[in-house]
């Protein structure tokens, strides 16, 4: 196996640059690599490691963005899931995968060989040294054995920790790494070389998309010869006949490595982590778990971890297995997601900062010691990012709730107490659409019944499925408290005109206080805008907005901002005082730390998602149009809408049935058709906003996201064209 050495040396000398190897005459290291051997018996280094520090067991994080083990031989294997997975994203393209039983497979011919510098840490590293080189009697009994500083599992057989030969006594015995003072939890390499050898090299991601296990050809070690017994042991026969490669070949060859360990080195703080993308090395630093540099301020982001790091290559793991055009029967075919404006995935990025908050920000954030002040300050951040996202200069004015009903149900219980507060014989009058969400809608209904307040609601004009301006201002009164309107509809994406109604009423608001009268606020829920379209409560001209975290790829809560002076709140709930005494009830710290992650996701790139909504958006248009010739856009004539909703009907069929015969190609929605004396009917939401009974009951709504790929555009577009031009046949 000297060729496998070579090849090794050479990518060792020659690709890996100089950043991050051990500095020559002061620092050592172990190196580790994966060769490829193809068909023809060609041989090339696919992943390689080098070794460092394991961090200890108080060290890992709990997340996985931390490399907890990065000895040579786990950054080393970690590297090749990466070159693996680039090869499935690479199926179609000259990979060494080909399908095999509806999973992948390596094609026959490839072979794997793997290479270390040194013997594996654990039993394979305990060997008698040869006498002939050994030192002069005296010091024989202490130095004629060569010892590892893994330690045996806690509960099986203990090493005697004699002299000499009766230091290591549990030969066999599983061990974790020692570490440096920290123990660690992870376990020796030798003892992972065997699991590896048992259940492939592949990981357990991997593991799920291919038909087998990937496994080694041959084992290389640069080692004195008085090592080969003990790697046999670790390896081989401390398992008897049970290994499933009775004919693994394992080779020792003489130890001559750069970077070698010798007396007066020191360990190299670093890993360098190397692995074939797209033909092309890759190489990344690790020290302490994270990239090489990493300043404090970026610690827990993307930009602090490896991407062989449990965290980091799940993530990528993800994004490959949605790419594939024919994704393996053992993964759940995963369906076109279009329902954005249902609800949205998490980001990345808020899972992380989430996660993170339940192991820092655990205290309760009332609390005057420290683990609550530190709670209290990540809510006060988490506020002043919600704050900037919708353009309010206040923090205070941004109270956290359970979610979108409940701030609009605060908004509007609000705006009635404190009129009947102020007129206590006057019952309140609240002017609303004709096409609000339920959270808004039965709430006022069953106040109307209750004979709680008088209701208005004003019709959205046909033609354009929008409010005309002076049609809610007509609609005023002396005793009008309130006036409610969503900024852009979930089922048809029209915007609402709230800018114009809001300066209106600013107008009216000065005459009415020139009077006498009472100020009247006004509220908008902005769920289905927030993230697509920019949203200011200044420009606005808004006293209430409501905000819900689940639309903007946030956690499911909410939050509802109220202008100072106009936008009072008065409690749902009473209890213990917390949000300023508005809201009662321990907050719920890591959600809303989600929260505030997503607002700065929001302000960081919102120009950037409205042009990808929109191209996709319009894609799907166009790609429908040209396949299914009885679509129709039902709102194509109505400029301002979201960029990312399509409410699309085809003609002669019913929207809840398309999706059906789609048989889980596709997620989207469309309002369940409800019957009226036996007769179908639509949304009554489109039917307010123009559309006829038949194309009401023809639509489905059709809402990208922030990842939709146009790929899978055109994979729905190409489902539900045969379904609807199916039903024309």
């Amino acid at each position: 196996m000297a060729e496998v050495k070579n090849d090794a040396v050479e990518f060792f000398e020659k690709k890996l640059g100089k950043n991050g190897k051990p500095r020559k005459g002061q620092e050592w290291t172990v190196f580790c690599a994966i060769i490829l051997e193809a068909v023809n018996g060609s041989k090339r280094v696919v992943a390689a490691g080098t070794g460092s520090k394991c961090l200890g067991s108080t060290e890992i994080s709990m997340n996985g963005e931390l490399l907890h083990d990065s000895h040579a031989e786990v950054t080393c294997k970690r590297a090749f899931h990466r070159f693996i997975l680039d090869q499935v994203r690479n199926i179609t393209e000259g990979s060494i995968l080909e399908e095999h039983r509806d999973l992948l497979a390596v094609k026959p011919g490839f072979k794997f060989h793997f290479f270390s510098s040194h013997p594996p840490c654990g039993d394979g590293s305990i060997a008698v040294k040869d006498q002939a080189n050994s030192e002069p009697d005296s010091k024989r009994l202490k130095l004629d054995v060569h010892r590892t500083g893994a330690k045996c599992l806690k509960g099986d057989a203990e090493d005697g920790l004699g002299l000499g030969l009766n230091y290591h006594t549990a030969l066999g015995a599983i061990r974790t790494k020692p570490g440096r003072g920290d123990p660690t939890s992870s376990l020796s390499c030798s003892d992972k070389l065997v699991k590896w050898n048992f259940l492939g090299w592949q990981g357990s991601l991997l593991a799920a998309i291919l038909s087998g296990p990937i496994r080694m050809t041959s084992l290389t070690f640069c080692a004195d010869p008085c090592f080969e017994p003990s790697i046999r042991r670790a390896l081989q026969t401390r398992f008897g006949a049970e290994l499933p490669q009775p004919d693994l070949c394992i080779q020792i060859v003489p130890s001559e490595f750069p970077c070698q360990k010798e007396d007066g080195l020191v360990p190299s703080p670093c890993s360098i982590i190397a692995c074939v993308i797209k033909r092309e090395v890759q190489i990344e630093i690790s020290v302490d778990g994270r990239k090489q540099g990493c300043i404090k301020k970026y610690l827990h982001t993307s930009r602090a971890r490896n991407k062989i790091c449990r965290l980091s290559y799940s993530q990528e793991f993800v994004e490959v297995i949605r790419g594939l055009r024919k994704p393996p029967q053992d993964i759940q075919e995963m369906a076109i997601y279009l329902d954005y404006n249902a609800t949205c995935p998490m980001d990345p990025e808020v899972i992380e900062a989430i996660q993170r908050s339940c192991i820092e920000d655990w205290g309760n954030p009332s609390s005057s010691y420290q683990t609550g002040r530190k709670a209290k300050s990540a809510l006060d951040k988490a506020r002043q990012s919600v704050a900037k996202m919708i353009g309010s200069n206040d923090p205070s004015q941004i109270t956290f709730v359970s979610g979108g009903t409940e701030a609009n149900h605060l908004a509007m219980h609000s705006s009635i107490e404190h009129f009947k507060k102020a007129n206590p014989t006057v019952k309140p009058h609240v002017i609303t659409s004709n096409i609000e969400h339920v959270a808004t809608d039965l709430p006022l209904r069953k106040w109307l019944a209750q004979g709680v307040i008088e209701l208005t609601l004003v019709e959205v004009c046909r033609k354009k499925g929008s409010l005309n301006v002076e049609d809610v201002m007509a609609e005023i009164k002396s005793n009008t408290c309130l006036i409610t309107i969503m900024l852009a509809n979930n089922e048809t994406g029209i915007i609402q005109p709230i800018k114009e109604i809001g300066d209106r009423l600013q107008v009216i608001n000065g005459d009415r206080q020139t009077q006498g009268q009472n100020q009247i606020p006004f509220h908008t829920d902005a769920a289905q805008a927030i993230g697509k379209i920019p949203v200011d409560v200044d420009i606005l001209n808004v006293d209430y907005l409501t905000i819900v975290g689940h639309k903007f790829y946030g956690p499911r809560i909410g939050a509802l901002y109220h202008r100072q002076g106009t936008g009072t709140i008065y409690p749902l709930f009473l209890g213990g005082g917390q949000e300023q005494g508005l809201r009662a009830g321990t907050e719920n710290t890591p959600m809303i730390m989600g929260l505030g992650k997503a607002a700065d996701l929001v302000v960081a790139g919102l120009d950037k998602d409205m042009d990808h909504l929109r191209l996709r958006r319009d894609h799907l248009i166009a790609v429908l149009q040209k396949s299914c010739l009885t679509l129709s856009d039902n709102f194509a004539h109505v400029e301002n809408r979201l960029p990312n909703t399509l409410s699309a009907s085809f003609g002669g069929c019913i929207g809840h049935d398309i999706l059906t015969k789609c048989q889980g190609q596709i997620e989207a929605s469309t309002t369940a058709a409800c019957h009226s004396h036996g007769i179908a009917s639509g949304s009554p939401v489109l039917l307010k906003s123009g559309l006829d009974p038949e194309a009401a009951l023809g639509t489905i709504r059709l809402s990208v996201g922030r990842h939709t790929t146009q790929e899978e555009i055109e994979k729905a577009a190409m489902a539900l064209k045969d379904v609807v031009n199916k039903d024309h046949q």
